[in-house]
């Protein structure tokens, strides 16, 4: 193999990586929030139901920039 081309190669790599690190990056920070916003709701105030409504609605705001990529 050229060394330019294992050059390329690495060039190509690199930014895949940098590219998966932000991304990782992005959903720890949406998990947190995430999490953030689940702790903060009172299990005892709603019903099963709407609990679980009221989740499904925080998890689809939370994460619906990164679900239409």
């Amino acid at each position: 193999m050229s060394k330019v081309y294992e050059a390329d190669v690495i060039d190509d790599l690199q930014g895949n990586l940098e590219v998966a690190n932000s991304t990782i990056n992005e959903w720890k920070d949406r998990t947190q929030e995430f999490k953030s916003y689940i702790q903060g709701l009172y299990i005892d105030v709603y019903s099963q139901d709407e609990f679980t409504k009221r989740v499904d609605a925080i998890f689809n705001e939370v994460y619906k920039e990164l679900h239409n990529d």
